[in-house]
């Protein structure tokens, strides 16, 4: 019997990727000239498409909607915070995925 490994789309990884994200995380929201520290107030919210899927974070007296087309443009990354803590940061924009799966 022959195994087939699927291999997500670069939107289906963000999607999934945020997906991860329950309320009351705490995480780390990073853009080009932006940080924010916080925790999730709204999960993942559905949407007409999966890339206006997004969650909503708290924090520093703001509140960030993450959308999925934001992690694939590269405008946000989001991080749970011990992912964080260990370097960890998942990229979603065309260059930074190809470095982080260069296989596909």
């Amino acid at each position: 019997m022959t195994t087939v490994t699927a291999q997500l789309t670069r939107p289906e990884a963000a999607y999934a990727h945020l997906a991860s994200f329950q309320r009351g995380d705490q995480v780390d929201v990073g853009g080009r000239a932006f940080f924010q520290p916080g925790r999730v107030i709204y999960p993942q919210q559905p949407a007409r498409s999966m890339e206006e899927a997004y969650l909503m974070v708290e924090g520093c007296g703001i509140q960030t909607h993450v959308t999925v087309k934001s992690l694939l443009s590269g405008e946000f990354t989001i991080t749970s915070r011990t992912d964080a803590a260990a370097g960890e940061v998942r990229y979603f924009d065309p260059v930074g995925y190809a470095m982080q799966n260069p296989e596909g």
